[in-house]
């Protein structure tokens, strides 16, 4: 059995990640993928970073696609020279008889090295590799960056087809004040990190996992001005739903977006517009975007 190894950043796992990643899985290949400990821009800029993907979904992620993470620490990389990154993991630590990358991949110390420079060096340790084109969508090249962008302005059904499934995150749920229980539709509360993503503010048909079982949601996400509160929030809505969620990591799908944040004068009015926000995640379900 040989080994094949799939380099990028594969921040998102998006449709273009992941026909890098099937490159590698070739019969009597056993697919592998370069891993940093610490996301590469994060650590580059000393900023925080819109990650797409928490950590435990991404190793899900990466397990259902049944490879092997090779995790290094990116400060053990930044300062190596194409060739010595080369032999150092992918024939090293790896011993990769094929490499696959995407057509736009750099690498080594200040980004010194591109795909005519690791097929130079896989050419001189006898290494095939594959250099896949990049992936578009309805005219635009798939990327992490326009993902974010498609969220950022609520285009929630074009980032999902760019992902390859639909945008998820699995965030603590913290005690609320209740006040939707209240009125009967209680919600669980996430807070979005400072790193991560956050879409468009506005209301969300969701879907929500709890212990493999699915379940239909509304999402807010931003605010709660009916209840005068800007606290930035993820507060989902789960639909049959009784039970208690405190200090759990349900994860939470983005399926489609219904409206933006309103403020109602009267608690009723919430009501009457939550009856018809279900009524548009019943046309998502029609349209198939929940299968």
């Amino acid at each position: 059995m040989k080994n094949s190894l799939a380099l990028g950043t594969f921040d998102g796992l998006h449709i273009g990640h992941q026909k890098v990643i099937n490159i590698t899985k070739r019969p009597d290949y056993a697919p592998h993928i370069l891993q940093f400990s610490h996301h590469v821009k994060r650590n580059m800029k000393k900023a925080p970073h819109s990650l797409l993907l928490s950590t435990t979904m991404k190793q899900q992620l990466l397990a259902d696609m049944e490879l092997c993470p090779v995790t290094v620490d990116f400060g053990c990389v930044k300062d190596l020279s194409p060739e010595e990154f080369v032999e150092s993991f992918i024939v090293g630590c790896v011993n990769a008889k094929l490499v696959s990358v995407g057509e736009n991949f750099v690498f080594g110390a200040n980004r010194s090295g591109n795909v005519d420079t690791l097929r130079a060096l896989c050419d001189k340790h006898e290494i095939e590799l594959v250099v896949s084109d990049m992936v578009e969508y309805e005219g635009e090249i798939v990327s992490s960056t326009k993902i974010r962008e498609k969220l950022v302005n609520g285009d929630i059904q074009a980032a999902n087809a760019m992902l390859g499934r639909p945008f998820a995150y699995d965030f603590l749920v913290i005690d609320g004040k209740k006040r939707g229980r209240v009125i009967g539709i209680p919600t669980i509360n996430q807070v979005f990190p400072t790193y991560f993503t956050m879409p468009k503010f506005g209301v969300y048909a969701s879907r929500i996992t709890i212990k493999g079982r699915h379940y239909k949601g509304i999402t807010n996400i931003g605010n709660s001005p009916t209840f005068h509160s800007s606290k930035l929030l993820s507060e989902t809505h789960i639909i049959g739903y009784k039970g208690n969620l405190y200090g759990k990591y349900p994860k939470v799908e983005l399926i489609g977006f219904i409206r933006d944040i309103h403020r109602f004068e009267y608690p009723e009015q919430l009501l009457e517009q939550i009856e018809k926000d279900k009524e548009i995640l019943n046309g998502f379900v029609e349209m198939g975007l929940y299968n």
